[in-house]
């Protein structure tokens, strides 16, 4: 029998009805994440995920990392929107730019800020994700459960490390795409 808006499913999740109620939208709450352990190209990535991973491999050669110049702007088109560049500073990363379609998932437009204005909870995978890059000097995938407005969406999730110079941390894209995408509201 279908629920109808207001009602509580068995799961806990709040049916919404459609419209917008002029409100801020509620920041997404972290339900659980998962880093892969093992090579991202074996983990279970997006589709497109796999896509910029195939790039980042291409774009190396020889190298343990790509530089950010062997990414530029035109080759991220295809991923615009669903990706960002995080640059590390002092004690922080910040975002240098965010792609509109990563709002959902982080609960805010972050471009400009650092991490650490991010909630405590959402910004734990992000920095799992970018540690286990920098150690490893290879990209980390994960995948992140969140809850936003009563609604469910696993996200899938791509740090990739790319060289700045000698003896600087590296830069990092970090990309995600929502694997179970949230139901259209009317």
């Amino acid at each position: 029998m279908p629920r109808r808006p207001g009602e509580t499913g068995g799961d806990g999740d709040k049916i919404k009805a459609g419209g917008n109620s002029g409100a801020a939208p509620a920041p997404p709450q972290l339900l659980g994440y998962h880093i892969h352990a093992g090579s991202p190209a074996r983990a279970p990535l997006h589709p497109r995920l796999k896509d910029l991973l195939a790039l980042w491999s291409a774009r190396r050669l020889a190298r343990p990392m790509p530089s950010r110049e062997d990414l530029p702007a035109r080759a991220l088109k295809p991923w615009e929107g669903y990706f960002a560049l995080l640059a590390p500073e002092p004690g922080a990363l910040r975002f240098r730019l965010m792609g509109a379609q990563l709002v959902p998932r982080l609960g805010k437009a972050m471009s400009g800020r650092t991490l650490a204005e991010l909630d405590e909870a959402l910004r734990r995978p992000l920095l799992a994700l970018a540690d286990l890059a920098v150690a490893r000097q290879a990209p980390a995938a994960g995948a992140t459960a969140l809850r936003t407005d009563g609604l469910r969406t696993l996200w899938s999730d791509l740090m990739l490390p790319l060289s700045v110079r000698r003896a600087q941390p590296p830069l990092f894209i970090f990309a995600s795409y929502p694997v179970l995408p949230r139901p259209a509201l009317p």
